[in-house]
């Protein structure tokens, strides 16, 4: 991912990583975000506007890691 990531919402560990879903319909794969300790997984809903696989994923894992870090101004984390 192209940003740091912020500590899991839930549980508050720094123990997560970035892995993929594999989209056996169409070849693609989707970006997921896992906390390893609460094994929590997040993704995201596909918006993307490329057809090509490659630009579609990169797409993707930005605006999977931009969701992940969007927290309330009054959370802690």
């Amino acid at each position: 991912m192209s940003e740091q990531l912020k500590p899991c919402p839930f549980c508050g560990s720094e123990d997560i990583y970035e892995t993929y879903s594999q989209e056996y319909a169409y070849g693609t794969k989707n970006p997921e975000i896992f906390c390893n300790s609460c094994k929590a997984i997040f993704s995201i809903e596909d918006d993307s506007p490329y057809m090509n696989c490659e630009e579609d994923y990169a797409y993707r894992r930005v605006k999977t890691a931009e969701a992940w870090n969007r927290r309330e101004k009054n959370e802690r984390t």
